[in-house]
């Protein structure tokens, strides 16, 4: 399967999770099922990547994360959080972002 494909699969699958999550609250158990996918090299860890993104983005700037932050940056920040939490993932899956970016980028003062 060419690059293009595969990214073109995983950008559809990141976009339906999206949308999923905004119709259907997302709980941990489920971001973390796409997250998971990421130590495992699949394809849906894209969809981990984008949420967390997406979310990051739309809290509008209630966070201090660097400019210079990919998503890519973001969506290893919530995979490890998860991945150390696993208590937490009855919560909604955005507060867990949240909770992930502000404590791996707290705020000075």
């Amino acid at each position: 399967m060419s690059k293009i494909k595969t990214i073109n699969k995983t950008l559809l699958l990141a976009s339906l999770v999206i949308l999923s999550a905004a119709v259907n609250a997302m709980s941990g158990f489920d971001l973390n099922k796409y997250c998971r996918d990421y130590g495992e090299g699949g394809i849906t860890a894209g969809a981990c990547f984008g949420y967390a993104a997406g979310v990051v983005h739309a809290s509008n700037g209630k966070h201090c994360v660097p400019e210079n932050a990919r998503n890519g940056d973001l969506g290893l920040v919530v995979f490890w959080y998860l991945r150390d939490h696993p208590t937490r993932l009855h919560r909604p899956a955005s507060s867990l972002v949240l909770e992930a970016i502000r404590e791996s980028y707290p705020c000075e003062g």
